[in-house]
Protein backbone atom coordinates (compact mmCIF):
# COMPACT_ATOMS: atom_id res chain seq x y z
CA UNK A 1 0.00 0.00 0.00
CA UNK A 2 1.76 3.14 -0.87
CA UNK A 3 0.76 6.78 0.47
CA UNK A 4 2.05 10.10 -0.12
CA UNK A 5 3.63 11.50 2.47
CA UNK A 6 3.35 15.07 3.39
CA UNK A 7 2.90 17.38 6.98
CA UNK A 8 0.71 15.84 9.92
CA UNK A 9 0.31 13.17 11.89
CA UNK A 10 0.46 9.66 10.80
CA UNK A 11 -0.05 6.07 12.06
CA UNK A 12 2.72 3.64 11.34
CA UNK A 13 2.54 -0.06 10.19
CA UNK A 14 3.44 -1.05 13.69
CA UNK A 15 0.58 1.06 14.97
CA UNK A 16 2.48 4.22 17.05
CA UNK A 17 1.54 7.61 15.58
CA UNK A 18 4.45 10.19 14.75
CA UNK A 19 3.93 13.78 13.85
CA UNK A 20 5.82 14.16 10.33
CA UNK A 21 7.05 17.60 8.82
CA UNK A 22 9.00 18.38 5.79
CA UNK A 23 13.19 18.53 6.04
CA UNK A 24 15.58 19.08 3.83
CA UNK A 25 16.04 16.17 0.93
CA UNK A 26 18.51 13.00 2.08
CA UNK A 27 20.00 10.21 0.51
CA UNK A 28 17.10 8.46 -1.55
CA UNK A 29 15.00 11.45 -1.57
CA UNK A 30 14.01 11.26 1.86
CA UNK A 31 12.02 14.70 2.14
CA UNK A 32 9.77 14.21 5.82
CA UNK A 33 11.09 13.32 8.83
CA UNK A 34 9.72 12.93 12.46
CA UNK A 35 12.49 14.20 14.43
CA UNK A 36 14.07 10.72 14.72
CA UNK A 37 13.21 8.34 11.28
CA UNK A 38 13.50 10.13 7.68
CA UNK A 39 10.44 9.36 5.06
CA UNK A 40 10.29 9.17 0.85
CA UNK A 41 7.16 10.21 -0.44
CA UNK A 42 5.51 7.31 -0.54
CA UNK A 43 6.18 7.34 3.50
CA UNK A 44 8.82 4.19 3.36
CA UNK A 45 11.89 4.57 5.58
CA UNK A 46 14.13 2.42 3.12
CA UNK A 47 13.40 0.73 0.12
CA UNK A 48 13.39 -2.99 1.40
CA UNK A 49 11.09 -4.63 -0.23
CA UNK A 50 7.63 -5.04 1.66
CA UNK A 51 8.68 -1.76 3.78
CA UNK A 52 9.26 -2.05 7.40
CA UNK A 53 7.32 -1.34 10.42
CA UNK A 54 7.88 2.23 10.42
CA UNK A 55 6.90 3.23 7.30
CA UNK A 56 3.23 5.39 7.44
CA UNK A 57 0.58 3.55 6.30
CA UNK A 58 -2.09 6.03 7.24
CA UNK A 59 -2.82 9.72 7.66
CA UNK A 60 -4.28 11.31 10.41
CA UNK A 61 -5.00 14.37 9.73
CA UNK A 62 -3.00 17.79 9.91
CA UNK A 63 -1.49 19.48 13.21
CA UNK A 64 -4.25 21.56 15.07
CA UNK A 65 -4.41 24.88 13.95
CA UNK A 66 -4.38 28.05 17.12
CA UNK A 67 -7.98 28.62 17.02
CA UNK A 68 -8.72 24.19 17.30
CA UNK A 69 -5.70 24.13 20.23
CA UNK A 70 -8.61 26.21 22.28
CA UNK A 71 -11.28 23.89 21.60
CA UNK A 72 -8.92 20.73 21.84
CA UNK A 73 -7.99 21.91 25.78
CA UNK A 74 -11.78 22.78 26.63
CA UNK A 75 -12.66 18.81 25.23
CA UNK A 76 -9.25 17.41 26.94
CA UNK A 77 -10.71 18.95 30.21
CA UNK A 78 -14.01 17.89 30.10
CA UNK A 79 -12.84 14.78 29.31
CA UNK A 80 -10.67 14.81 32.81
CA UNK A 81 -13.70 15.91 34.38
CA UNK A 82 -16.19 12.75 33.14
CA UNK A 83 -13.22 10.74 33.53
CA UNK A 84 -13.56 11.42 37.09
CA UNK A 85 -16.57 11.30 37.51
CA UNK A 86 -16.75 7.93 35.96
CA UNK A 87 -14.04 6.87 38.69
CA UNK A 88 -16.00 8.52 41.25
CA UNK A 89 -19.22 6.55 40.14
CA UNK A 90 -16.98 3.22 40.11
CA UNK A 91 -15.67 3.52 43.66
CA UNK A 92 -19.09 4.36 44.79
CA UNK A 93 -20.57 0.74 42.78
CA UNK A 94 -17.83 -0.84 44.13
CA UNK A 95 -18.53 0.22 48.16
CA UNK A 96 -22.18 -0.53 47.39
CA UNK A 97 -21.35 -3.84 45.87
CA UNK A 98 -19.36 -4.46 49.28
CA UNK A 99 -22.36 -3.44 51.23
CA UNK A 100 -24.42 -5.88 49.46
CA UNK A 101 -21.99 -8.66 49.82
CA UNK A 102 -22.37 -7.88 54.00
CA UNK A 103 -26.07 -7.54 53.97
CA UNK A 104 -26.49 -10.67 52.64
CA UNK A 105 -24.17 -12.23 54.65
CA UNK A 106 -26.22 -11.00 57.29
CA UNK A 107 -29.23 -12.63 56.07
CA UNK A 108 -27.64 -15.90 55.21
CA UNK A 109 -26.50 -15.66 59.09
CA UNK A 110 -29.74 -14.70 60.22
CA UNK A 111 -31.90 -17.69 58.58
CA UNK A 112 -29.69 -20.20 59.52
CA UNK A 113 -29.97 -19.13 63.08
CA UNK A 114 -33.40 -18.72 62.47
CA UNK A 115 -33.70 -22.49 61.06
CA UNK A 116 -31.60 -23.38 64.51
CA UNK A 117 -33.95 -21.57 66.79
CA UNK A 118 -36.84 -23.05 65.12
CA UNK A 119 -35.33 -26.69 65.76
CA UNK A 120 -34.98 -25.16 69.44
CA UNK A 121 -38.33 -24.57 69.41
CA UNK A 122 -39.89 -27.97 67.90
CA UNK A 123 -37.65 -30.11 70.58
CA UNK A 124 -38.75 -27.60 73.60
CA UNK A 125 -42.37 -28.04 72.27
CA UNK A 126 -41.81 -31.50 71.90
CA UNK A 127 -40.24 -32.11 75.46
CA UNK A 128 -43.18 -30.21 76.66
CA UNK A 129 -45.85 -32.34 75.44
CA UNK A 130 -43.73 -35.36 76.43
CA UNK A 131 -43.77 -33.72 80.10
CA UNK A 132 -47.88 -32.99 79.76
CA UNK A 133 -47.91 -36.43 78.22
CA UNK A 134 -46.19 -37.98 81.56
CA UNK A 135 -47.85 -35.89 83.84
CA UNK A 136 -51.45 -36.92 82.88
CA UNK A 137 -50.56 -40.17 82.58
CA UNK A 138 -49.28 -40.30 86.03
CA UNK A 139 -52.57 -38.36 87.19
CA UNK A 140 -54.72 -41.03 86.43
Amino acid sequence: MSVQACEGVWRQKCGRYVAVIPCEPREGGQRWTDGVLYYADDGTVTFLEGGCAVDLVEYIGPFPQQDQTAEIDRLKAEWRSEFTAAQQLRSEVAQLERLLDEAREKLRYQEAAAIAFDHHCEGMKAAFLATIKTFVEARS
